[in-house]
């Protein structure tokens, strides 16, 4: 291993840890961020997600960061909750798997925060997999809007002028 993966490394351990104190702080100190539970950020995390995804398929790597880094403050905002609730600490096995610089560790680790949502969704009530379907298909009903009110082909629109149709189609319940 080079110094140059070493300091990466150690650059990408700092900033979550930074993360994870930014965090701290906001449900500690902002009144929005400490109101917040599971089922209150649930869709705004579906909503970061296919904000991902459109990220993706534009192939916009400055957007996919931002996305990326977008869903990782949700994830700790719920692994912090979850420790708020003693539900799991997932997020300090998270950290121990990073310590032990484990690849295949940590994505179990991150396998298990995962699940941990799952099985939370469950305790509140929700199947997730319906939940998912459900998100699936209105994603589906306002994609199919916008392609059939689009003024041009999909490919040569912004995802601003996509957005300006997604936020119609959701304002029509679609």
């Amino acid at each position: 291993m080079n110094m140059a993966s070493l300091s990466s490394t150690a650059d990408k351990m700092e900033a979550f840890g930074r993360l994870c104190r930014i965090m701290d702080e906001l449900r500690t100190q902002c009144p929005w961020d400490m109101k917040q539970t599971m089922e209150s950020l649930r869709i705004l995390t579906i909503e970061e997600t296919y904000e991902l995804s459109d990220a993706i398929l534009s192939n916009d790597s400055k957007d996919i960061k931002e996305e990326l880094g977008d869903l990782m403050l949700h994830l700790v905002f719920y692994a912090r909750i979850a420790e708020e609730k003693e539900a799991f600490t997932e997020i300090q096995e998270f950290k121990e798997a990073e310590n032990l610089s484990s690849q295949d560790h940590q994505e179990e680790e991150f396998g298990d925060i995962l699940f941990s949502l799952i099985n939370y969704a469950r305790f509140a009530g929700i199947n997730p997999e319906t939940a998912l379907e459900k998100v699936n298909r209105k994603f589906k009903r306002r994609f199919e809007f916008i392609e059939a009110n689009a003024p041009r082909s999909l490919l040569d629109m912004s995802l601003e002028e996509m957005d300006v149709l997604w936020n119609e189609a959701k304002l029509k319940n679609l």
